[in-house]
């Protein structure tokens, strides 16, 4: 029985960093799993020769999506999580990886004692030079305070992730699939592009993640895809987030389910300022309490500090996928 399907959802992808990623995939032990590739409508989704890699790996459990026309993360997502057939669903960009060999299955297990809908996890960043050698780095975790999900604290996570947008990166979040799909359903056609962005709403609905303080993934950073702010196509992507952003918040507002009224009252506040002010520093000038938020973080800076096995990455992680 399939326990948990992995979807790596490409666009445009690059054949060597898909290859890095599938490798990741394929190596992990001691659960059942299947691997989704979804494409989001490229001219080369480089299914050809992922399929070579995969069958010479001798993996069989894996099924490869493509779609005519480009319709954005979010649809391209959720029509990977209809064909899976695993109770869990985890996501992976081209170019990531899942760290180790078995952080799949003590990711599970850990979700599965915590008795949550969904689990995020901690992320080793890294960056790759000219040569193609990859430098392992240390960079803000994300979420930045966790200490409030180490204590229980559900309203403290709700305000954190929802009002100060204190949040999970998707590639290190593992779901339920009932509980992703549910979400992905509700957001399509208006969320295009930030899937993870559900991770708001289903903490606003009062369904708080379970922190599992391990490493999960490898996340590359800021190598001229979207996080790298010096990328002349980042002003672009920034207004696609903020729309996305928008619409999230639109959604959050006209829901009447969340467990804190006063969590309603201030998401509706935020998304006027912010149609006014966009991210200006002004917002802070109505929101004491994000004064507040912000000063903690830069006097408790929470930076990835997380053990790392130097052999697992200069073996397994320092060469491209073979």
């Amino acid at each position: 029985m399939t326990k948990v399907s992995v979807i790596i959802a490409t666009y445009k992808p690059v054949l060597e960093r898909l290859l890095f990623s599938i490798d990741s995939v394929v190596r992990q032990q001691g659960i059942d799993f299947e691997l989704i590739i979804t494409d989001d409508g490229s001219i080369n989704n480089c299914f050809e020769e992922a399929r070579a890699y995969i069958e010479k790996k001798g993996f069989q459990n894996y099924t490869l999506l493509s779609h005519e026309k480009n319709a954005g993360t979010v649809k391209n997502i959720l029509d990977a999580v209809y064909h899976a057939k695993g109770q869990y669903v985890r996501t992976i960009g081209t170019g990531d990886a899942l760290y180790g060999t078995s952080s799949l299955r003590d990711h599970v297990d850990f979700l599965e004692k915590s008795k949550r809908k969904w689990s995020f996890g901690q992320m080793i960043y890294f960056t790759i030079d000219d040569s193609g050698k990859r430098e392992y780095i240390r960079h803000q975790s994300r979420p930045q305070l966790t200490k409030s999900y180490l204590e229980g604290n559900d309203k403290k996570c709700m305000r954190q992730y929802c009002t100060f947008r204190d949040v999970a990166t998707g590639t290190a979040i593992l779901y339920e699939k009932n509980t992703i799909r549910e979400y992905l359903e509700l957001i399509q056609d208006k969320v295009i592009y930030c899937e993870d962005y559900i991770g708001e709403i289903m903490t606003y609905d009062g369904l708080v993640a379970a922190y599992y303080p391990e490493p999960v993934v490898l996340y590359e950073f800021a190598a001229g895809g979207v996080t790298d702010q010096t990328n002349r196509g980042w002003q672009d992507w920034r207004e696609k987030i903020m729309n996305d952003i928008a619409a999230a918040d639109l959604i959050m507002i006209s829901r009447d389910n969340t467990p804190d009224d006063s969590l309603h009252r201030k998401i509706n506040r935020i998304h006027r300022r912010r149609n006014r002010f966009g991210r200006s520093k002004l917002c802070m000038i109505f929101e004491p309490g994000r004064i507040l938020f912000h000063t903690k973080r830069i006097l408790h800076p929470s930076m990835t500090n997380i053990p790392i096995d130097e052999m697992y990455l200069k073996t397994n992680c320092d060469t491209e996928a073979r």
